[in-house]
């Protein structure tokens, strides 16, 4: 059920996207003009439906850290490089948290705050936590 909705939120985001695009595109060649804020939301929407991306690999087991050792013989070696995925994984979004999210800097165009673009793989993670956490219960 959750990972229906993480799916449509990510077209959702891809169809948003294309849409902002193709205004850009269509505004830029006929009208010669511009939408000032498009590139920075653009920019937010891909960071945003990458991480949600990868959030639905991890979910469904799909990412290549998983496919690589599938077979059972390598049972083993496939939950240590789950451990250092994760561990990986951690360290990318504390530091993310203790470094990024603090600075109080604004995109020029849209003014908002420049943590929104990456609250997402903080997010991602405490999401993965909790799913993993819940599946070994």
């Amino acid at each position: 059920m959750f990972v229906r909705y993480i799916e449509r939120i990510c077209i959702g985001l891809l169809i948003v996207l294309f849409l902002l695009l193709l205004l850009e595109i269509i505004l830029r060649s006929m009208f010669s003009l511009s939408i000032k804020w498009s590139y920075e939301v653009a920019r937010v929407i891909m960071i945003w439906d990458v991480f949600l991306g990868a959030l639905l690999l991890n979910i469904k087991n799909d990412h290549i850290s998983i496919l690589l050792f599938d077979n059972k013989k390598f049972a083993f070696v496939k939950l240590i490089v789950e451990r250092i995925v994760y561990l990986f994984i951690s360290v990318f979004s504390i530091y993310f948290l203790l470094i990024i999210i603090p600075f109080n800097q604004v995109s020029p165009t849209t003014g908002l705050p420049q943590w929104i673009n990456y609250l997402i793989i903080p997010l991602v993670f405490i999401i993965s936590l909790l799913i993993r956490y819940k599946e070994g219960e």
